[in-house]
């Protein structure tokens, strides 16, 4: 949780959440992940930090304006310009802009797990 600013150089400042081997749709289609095995709960207010990476170069991403600049905000979560990387954990070009879509789900404040 937080932010990945000085956490971008190495592996083992991550938690794996997920691994997947997954076949790129080609050069402007759009390659659906597999869903994620549990859930991510962010409490709200939370910066947390995803590592998306692969092996080969068709992770496309566009150029950000400021790392940390907010590029799209629908009033129940923020995604913030970051930075790209080759794969593993080489090279760093930012900012940078994910170019994909994040689906996720308000779930209850109770007790965290989004059951009531």
């Amino acid at each position: 949780k937080g932010t990945w600013v000085t956490f971008e150089e190495t592996k083992s400042d991550w938690h794996e959440i997920f691994e997947a081997k997954v076949q790129c749709a080609g050069g402007g289609a759009v390659t659906r992940l597999p869903d994620l095995p549990s859930r991510v709960p962010v409490k709200s207010g939370e910066t947390v930090a995803f590592y998306v990476t692969a092996e080969s170069k068709d992770l496309i991403y566009s150029r950000g304006t400021k790392v940390g600049n907010v590029y799209s905000d629908d009033g129940n979560l923020q995604i913030l310009e970051g930075n790209a990387k080759s794969y593993p954990f080489g090279a760093t070009w930012e900012p940078r802009i994910f170019n994909g879509n994040i689906i996720y789900f308000l779930g209850s404040q109770t007790d965290g797990d989004g059951s009531h």
